[in-house]
C-alpha cells in the first residue's frame, strides 16, 4: 500500500491580479498620478470685494487679532521676572484637581516625595478620586506639564528622579 502525501499549498491556477493604486497614494505599480492642485494666489495681502471691509483695511474672513507688542512685551517681562507661584486652589463647593491635591500635600509635608506617595497621602485625606488605572502617572504627568510650562512659577520643583517638592511662597 503506497500512500500519496497530498500537498496542502493551494494549486498554483489562480493568476496574481495586478495591483492597482488609488490617484492619491503613493508608489506602488499601476494607476496614475496624483492630479495637480489649483494654483494659489500670490503672496500679499487679499483685496477685500466688500466695501465696507476695504474702508478697515481688512478681508472679509479675518477675525484673529493679535495683541500688540508692548503687551506680549509686559506678558513676557512678567514671566521672566519670576512671579511668585499659584497657591493651591480651595474653593468652596468644589472639588480639588489632582494637581491641586498633590501641591496641598507637597506643602503640607515640607519634604521631597514620589509620585507614589503623594498619592497614598491624597487617597487617606480624600482630597481626590480618580476612575483611572495609574493615577501616580495622572500625577507626575501633570507635575511635569506645569513645571515645563511655568518654570520658576510652578508650584512644583523637581529634586530628583521621581521626586518633587513644592516651592516656597
Amino acid at each position: 500500500m503506497a500512500a500519496t502525501k497530498q500537498s496542502k499549498q493551494k494549486p498554483r491556477s489562480r493568476q496574481a491580479k495586478p495591483r492597482t493604486t488609488n490617484p492619491g497614494e503613493r508608489g506602488g505599480r499601476g494607476g496614475t498620478a496624483p492630479a495637480a492642485a489649483a494654483p494659489r494666489p500670490a503672496g500679499g495681502p487679499t483685496v477685500p470685494s466688500d466695501p465696507a471691509h476695504a474702508a478697515k483695511g481688512t478681508a472679509p474672513g479675518d477675525t484673529a487679532k493679535t495683541p500688540p507688542k508692548a503687551a506680549r512685551a509686559a506678558t513676557d517681562a512678567h514671566r521672566k521676572a519670576g512671579a511668585k507661584p499659584a497657591p493651591a486652589r480651595a474653593v468652596k463647593g468644589r472639588k480639588l484637581s489632582g494637581l491641586d491635591a498633590a501641591a496641598q500635600v507637597l506643602a503640607a509635608t515640607g519634604r521631597p516625595m514620589t509620585t507614589t506617595e503623594v498619592m497614598a497621602q491624597i487617597e487617606a485625606k480624600g482630597l481626590w478620586t480618580t476612575k483611572g488605572a495609574t493615577p501616580k502617572a495622572t500625577i507626575y504627568a501633570a507635575i511635569i506639564r506645569e513645571i515645563a510650562a511655568k518654570g520658576r512659577a510652578s508650584r512644583f520643583k523637581k529634586t530628583g528622579r521621581g521626586t518633587f517638592t513644592a516651592t516656597t511662597a
